[in-house]
């Protein structure tokens, strides 16, 4: 967290937050999860 000191002061902000790369990665796992329970029902079903 600390390394975005090292960056210019007014790209701090920017790279402080990442809420939306969080939130991006956390939708797509949603998905990856639903997909898996998808094709775990269809090699039942056969």
């Amino acid at each position: 967290m600390i390394t975005y000191l090292n960056f210019p002061p007014e790209h701090w902000m920017k790279i402080k937050c990442t809420n939306i790369l969080e939130r991006l990665i956390e939708e797509l796992r949603k998905r990856e999860r639903c997909i898996r329970i998808y094709l775990m029902r269809i090699a039942v079903i056969g």
